[in-house]
């Protein structure tokens, strides 16, 4: 488990990381125990509802900040954006 300053296993129940909601730690599974898989991942919503388990790397380092479909919803948005102000200069 990752370890805060102190030696400290980290809590992440209740913060936010982007548009993620940490919800409660996942328990450790003998099937990614078994693939040696020892991150600590957490219950986490997204701000559209979305609930997944996130790698606790992936939120503290700021590696995961919105599911996919927020993510994409994001990118179309800039790309619809960008092709508005494209007609609007012609």
């Amino acid at each position: 488990m990752k370890r805060g300053s102190r030696g400290v296993p980290l809590e992440l129940t209740g913060r936010t990381f982007g548009s993620w909601t940490v919800l409660e730690k996942v328990p450790v599974s003998p099937y990614r125990k078994s693939r040696g898989d020892h991150n600590v991942y957490w219950i986490c919503r997204c701000a559209c509802g979305y609930v997944k388990d996130v790698r606790g790397t992936g939120l503290t380092t700021g590696g995961t900040s919105k599911c996919r479909s927020c993510g994409a919803r994001e990118v179309q948005a800039r790309t619809k954006a960008r092709r508005n102000a494209a007609a609007q200069a012609e």
